[in-house]
């Protein structure tokens, strides 16, 4: 309208690149967190590292897998990092030490769960947790064991801990299909860090 004050064009051409300059910054976060930036064992050669990409892939006809990895000491960090390739949002995966799975799914869902490879009891119920990546989106998970007490991150922050976790020897990737298509996991970055104890 005549008379009516619009604000300059390099006004709104600065505020849509700072704009694009924010999703950028965001979208290299998290590429950097799926790289192993924040990570504490960032630089640090681990004990053991797997030499590829391990893909689990579960469904109606066998709707949990684990796969065995190299096992540690009673004090260790195992960290790998989880994407989805398909399958829906509310099926699991995640990390296993001994009988307790540490679960996430692509709806923002986590849970510690008790299983015996088959049948599962919550020791944590499933709940939402603003840190995970959902859907396709890649999740770096850890799980840092010293003695009897487990805690789980998840992209660096604290999710649960729990006591009395299983045989630490026995370490492995998890995945559990409840419902729809096949679930399809990849996991890479797959390493592990053992602690000396102080005895």
């Amino acid at each position: 309208m005549a008379g009516e004050e619009h604000p300059p064009s390099w006004l709104w051409k600065g505020a849509v690149a700072a704009l694009a300059l924010v999703l950028a910054g965001g979208g290299l976060l998290a590429t950097a967190l799926g790289a192993g930036w924040g990570s504490p064992h960032a630089g640090t050669p681990p004990t053991w590292r797997a030499d590829r990409p391990i893909t689990l892939t579960a469904s109606t006809s066998d709707p949990v897998q684990r796969y065995p990895l190299a096992g540690g000491s009673d004090a260790f960090s195992l960290e790998v990092v989880a994407q989805p390739v398909s399958g829906a949002d509310f099926n699991g995966y995640g990390l296993a030490v001994g009988t307790t799975a540490f679960a996430i799914g692509g709806d923002g869902y986590t849970a510690v769960l008790a299983t015996d490879g088959v049948a599962e009891a919550p020791r944590v119920p499933w709940q939402a947790f603003p840190h995970i990546h959902r859907g396709a989106s890649p999740n770096r998970l850890r799980v840092t064991c010293d003695g009897h007490t487990c805690e789980f991150r998840i992209n660096d922050e604290l999710a649960a801990t729990v006591d009395d976790a299983g045989q630490r020897a026995e370490l492995a990737l998890w995945a559990h299909w409840f419902e729809g298509p096949p679930l399809h996991v990849q996991f890479t970055q797959i390493a592990r860090w053992d602690t000396p104890t102080s005895d």
